[in-house]
């Protein structure tokens, strides 16, 4: 009971499969990861595009004719400080490693996506109720291996911002 492609060539999935628990929480996980991933790569992209522009801005106020020193010193100071501030952001929001785990996750389900709709392996037979529940069991442990990532990433920003804290306040 393969899926069979429509006139586009995209795979039409059975309506059964289409209603069944494991194949809506698949397609709402994807949905979520791959929105979540986007949404962190344009936030990590565009912090790192302000840094690069404000710290390629300092050596230019520093030749600009008629720029009076205390107004170079002030937007030096203000776009050095704008990009550390810039990259705490990155480092306690935890964008890239975000935006690079939810990638991989968005991926991994895909994967579990194609290979049941193509009946390979593990899912050999194509969507066979057994099939959906190894889909339901395999989807689950991803989810919970993400999970898991999830909080060591948030716990290692926590740790990192610990240690910051306590290195400046020693400073």
């Amino acid at each position: 009971m393969a899926p069979q492609p429509d006139s586009a060539g995209a795979f039409q999935v059975p309506p059964e499969i289409a209603r069944h628990p494991a194949w809506l929480r698949l397609e709402d996980q994807l949905g979520y990861y791959s929105r979540s991933s986007g949404t962190y790569r344009k936030h990590y992209q565009r912090v790192k595009i302000a840094q690069i522009v404000l710290g390629a801005a300092i050596p230019v106020l520093a030749v600009l004719p008629g720029l009076p020193e205390p107004a170079f010193k002030l937007l030096s100071a203000l776009f050095g400080t704008s990009i550390a501030a810039l990259e705490a952001l990155v480092q306690l929001f935890q964008w890239h490693a975000l935006w690079l785990q939810y990638r991989g996750t968005a991926e991994r389900l895909k994967r579990e996506k194609w290979l049941l709709l193509s009946g390979a392996e593990p899912y050999a037979g194509g969507p066979t109720n057994a099939a959906m529940v190894l889909l339901a069991e395999r989807i689950e442990a991803l989810m919970a291996t993400e999970h898991d990532a999830w909080v060591g990433t948030l716990s290692q920003a926590a740790s990192k911002g610990a240690a910051s804290a306590a290195a400046a306040h020693k400073a």
